[in-house]
């Protein structure tokens, strides 16, 4: 009798293990839902452990930081974003560049530090921007929240920028420093965990969105079609919350964000000129094209001249490539 019952005894324990284990892992999953950092403190670029990717995410934290401190507010606390090189970094609000310093064009070698901008903004706050390729901006400049300070570089083989603040959560900077707009959403939001974007569509952001929409109702922009594909076609797609789509087989169907500095550079050239878009990620291109990535924009030369359009294209961290038949440019 005690053995039959000790063998009930061990087989109700297995099914109430078995009852109970995917509840337990379900309750621990919700638990950990939380927005994760990119390998958070084991994948510092500053540290020889990050991964180098430049996927747009944190790498390295304030702690991080702290753990190597050098004894300034600029090393210490800061956080590093991976980012791939020649990226366009933006101002996290209005304010004045205090100074620059460092090389430009050194991948880190010559100067860890890199080409550095030193930013005043509100209330005594101080932005450092290092490990930078290229400033865009120098000494004494007033800037715009939004506007390119410069081009992120690379340091210790790891490219990505060095964000430091005088005081506070550099985190707090980090959505507006990388997208030009706004501020990173409180820890565990559905934006920074990237479960909800944009609105009606839900797969691009709402600035797209909007962005979009005054392309379309502004008269000065029109749209070029070849062989049935027509870019307002793209543009209508981004104002719905959807991905632009591809009309070429080398695409392979890829849909695609577009890169919202190029809407914003096309809207700043049609408050001065007609501006007519002869691609964006549609028509066919190269493979592999920065069209396809979203991250380029072909014009046609009837368009506003080049003395509107390239500094509107630099502003917005755009640049110009030579493509005799129409404008190209990369952002």
């Amino acid at each position: 009798m005690i053995k039959w019952l000790g063998i009930g005894t061990f087989v109700v324990a297995i099914l109430l293990m078995l009852i109970l284990a995917p509840i337990a892992l379900g309750l621990a999953q919700l638990g950990g839902s939380g927005c994760e950092k990119s390998d958070s403190a084991d994948s510092g670029a500053d540290n020889p452990r990050g991964d180098g990717k430049g996927d747009g995410k944190i790498i390295a934290t304030p702690e991080d930081h702290a753990k190597r401190a050098f004894g300034n507010w600029m090393s210490d606390n800061a956080i590093d974003i991976g980012l791939k090189m020649k990226t366009p970094v933006y101002a996290v609000a209005d304010g004045r560049v205090e100074r620059t310093s460092g090389k430009e064009h050194d991948p880190g070698n010559g100067n860890p530090a890199g080409a550095t901008v030193y930013l005043d903004i509100e209330d005594g706050q101080k932005v450092a921007y290092m490990h930078n390729w290229e400033n865009k901006v120098k000494a004494g400049d007033r800037v715009k929240k939004g506007d390119v300070i410069g081009l992120s570089g690379r340091a210790n083989g790891v490219e990505h920028l060095h964000l430091g603040v005088l005081k506070g959560n550099p985190e707090k900077y980090f959505e507006a420093v990388i997208s030009g707009s706004g501020e990173a959403p409180d820890a565990g939001s559905a934006e920074e965990c990237g479960s909800e974007k944009g609105g009606e569509g839900g797969e691009v952001s709402g600035d797209i969105q909007e962005l979009a929409k005054q392309m379309l109702e502004n008269k000065n922009i029109t749209y070029w079609t070849n062989n049935g594909a027509n870019t307002r076609d793209v543009v209508k797609d981004l104002a719905a919350g959807k991905k632009g789509s591809t009309t070429c087989a080398n695409a392979n169907g890829k849909k695609s964000d577009v890169n919202p500095k190029i809407l914003k550079f096309i809207l700043e050239v049609a408050k001065k000129d007609k501006i007519m878009v002869n691609a964006l990620t549609d028509k066919c291109h190269s493979n592999g094209s920065q069209h396809y990535k979203g991250q380029a924009v072909d014009l046609d030369l009837q368009s506003a001249p080049l003395s509107v359009l390239n500094p509107a294209a630099k502003k917005n961290g755009g640049s110009k490539n030579s493509e005799g038949s129409h404008h190209h440019y990369d952002f």
